[in-house]
């Protein structure tokens, strides 16, 4: 299905990569959703067709493309982390 996303692999552009865990906030308006992987970090899949057709709190198991990019989101506590974006491809079986 495609490496684990790990670091590295997250932050180089066009890379396969498997990713699974738990579907939350797949906005009506939103071009994706945000996946939080079984290992505890956070991903957005950018899912612009919908192809995807994941529901809020659905565990998913899918295969998608990195975009190289990362987006710095903030807590309320004022920590921050990178969330990398990634292209949804298609479901995998793990």
């Amino acid at each position: 299905c495609g490496e684990k996303a790990i670091q590295r692999i997250a932050r180089t552009k066009d890379t396969k990569v498997y990713l699974n865990g738990l579907v939350s906030l797949p906005l009506e308006d939103a071009n994706g959703f945000l996946l939080h992987a079984d290992d505890g970090r956070e991903f957005y899949v950018i899912d612009t067709d919908r192809q995807a057709g994941l529901a809020a709190f659905q565990y998913a198991n899918i295969t998608a493309t990195s975009t190289g990019n990362a987006v710095t989101v903030s807590s309320d506590e004022g920590t921050t982390r990178d969330v990398y974006q990634f292209y949804f491809q298609q479901h995998c079986q793990p």
